[in-house]
């Protein structure tokens, strides 16, 4: 006789209402690195590109790899958490709890996604965990998605709102 468990998490909703919170998928593999446990849930295979989505100067990375996932229909197969170094937060994307860093796939394409920045003594560890877990699995290429901040942007901005001047140029 097949055994089934089934776990149900509860929220109080703002209302007072007693609401079930859809789970998230249960892991096919995990392996932690440094810090953070990598959880595959669904077919990576072996992507040639992994494209790095981190939120940086202007959030270029999550706006640019959300814009990917988005119009290339790409699936959600690898949750990235760390208790140590990702700050307590709960994603809720399409009514379904998603991981705070997500790898999505499709052919030789993935994509890492987070709009969550861990705390500052996260970031190497993230770094060297992502680039391990990307020669694990045979990834050729990392590409990263950044932003570059403009330091006289501050100062055009003061002097345009000196000048009384509605536009930010």
């Amino acid at each position: 006789m097949p055994f089934e468990l089934k776990v149900r998490r509860y929220i109080i909703s703002p209302a007072g209402r007693l609401t079930v919170v859809p789970r998230l998928p249960l892991a096919a593999y995990e392996e932690e690195i440094l810090g953070y446990n990598f959880i595959e849930y669904g077919e990576l295979g072996r992507p040639r590109f992994l494209v790095l989505g981190l939120p940086d100067a202007g959030l270029v990375g999550p706006i640019a790899s959300g814009h990917l996932v988005r119009s290339l229909g790409m699936q959600d197969v690898v949750g990235v958490e760390s208790y140590g170094y990702l700050p307590p937060a709960a994603l809720i994307l399409g009514g379904s709890v998603k991981y705070p860093l997500r790898i999505y796939v499709k052919g030789e394409l993935a994509v890492l996604v987070t709009e969550i920045m861990p705390v500052p003594t996260g970031i190497v560890p993230l770094s060297i965990a992502i680039v391990e877990f990307a020669r694990k699995r045979g990834v050729q290429y990392l590409v990263g998605l950044s932003g570059v901040g403009n330091p006289m942007r501050a100062e055009k901005l003061a002097s345009a709102l000196e000048g009384g001047r509605q536009e930010v140029p």
